[in-house]
């Protein structure tokens, strides 16, 4: 599969990388779109290396389920949407009002 990936600072390459294997918890997602937003952008003019492997940016993602973890029973392959990368708790006032990306 390809990937965007920092390979230096100031150094962006799409690279062919291998396919992921998954775990029992893990989704295997076919990206169909993805965004670079302004976290990523600050990676891309940080100014020295900051790890020995490139990096993959473009966390934003949609597309679809292509393998499901042997753990994982609510989601089938064939299934599109994004993937919500929010960390929350989930239990504070914020999370309970469905405001999850302002978790307190």
């Amino acid at each position: 599969m390809r990937a965007l990936q920092l390979t230096d600072p100031g150094v962006l390459e799409i690279r062919d990388v291998p396919v992921p294997e998954i775990g029992p918890t893990d989704l295997l997602i076919r990206v169909g779109a993805a965004g670079i937003c302004h976290s990523d952008l600050h990676l891309l003019h940080f100014p020295v290396k900051m790890r020995e492997e490139p990096l993959t940016l473009g966390h934003e993602i949609a597309g679809t389920i292509e393998a499901v973890g042997s753990e994982v029973d609510a989601r089938q392959v064939g299934e599109r949407g994004v993937v919500y990368l929010c960390w929350s708790c989930g239990v504070c006032r914020e999370c309970v009002a469905g405001n999850e990306n302002v978790c307190l």
